[in-house]
């Protein structure tokens, strides 16, 4: 039989060690990088607080990238935008736009839409938990006045 002292001991106890510390290091190190990779604040569904909004109804916003498969750390991160305008009987699709940004915090950007017709540049933004969309428009006729050339809309986060 083998003893605490034998050197078979020794042999078996230098092989599991470091498995258990590379074990508990690698457990560490995942739920740290989990932490990081946590939704950010801007992420959801957001609805304009003014039911009789002209403009945007909603908006929905997420992430891609920001961590990595494994959730090892951080990736390279786009915003996905896709909005919505107030159309009856039901709200204007305005599509979904993708652009890189250098992180998940919640810094405004800017996202441009072109309609053909108009063009409307949104700088979107959180400001104590409500998310703000400046839109500035542009109609492409010279003849054709911009009644709202600059307007901010604010939106609470729909809860589930």
């Amino acid at each position: 039989m083998d003893t605490p002292s034998s050197p078979a001991t020794w042999n078996t106890t230098a092989r599991v060690v470091p498995l258990v510390l590379a074990l508990l290091l690698s457990t560490l190190g995942l739920s740290t990088a989990r932490a990081q990779c946590a939704a950010p604040p801007l992420q959801g569904t957001w609805v304009n607080q003014d039911p009789d909004t002209g403009g945007i109804v909603r908006v929905d916003l997420h992430y891609l990238g920001g961590c990595d498969d494994t959730g090892s750390g951080p990736s390279q991160v786009s915003v996905v935008l896709h909005m919505w305008g107030r159309c009856t009987p039901t709200p204007c699709d305005w599509g979904e736009r993708r652009q890189p940004v250098r992180d998940t915090r919640p810094d405004p950007f800017t996202i441009v839409w072109d309609f053909g017709f108009e063009r409307t540049s949104t700088t979107i933004g959180l400001d104590h938990g409500r998310l703000w969309v400046r839109a500035r428009t542009q109609f492409r006729d010279p003849d054709r006045p911009n009644l709202h050339p600059d307007e901010t809309y604010w939106f609470e986060k729909r809860r589930r």
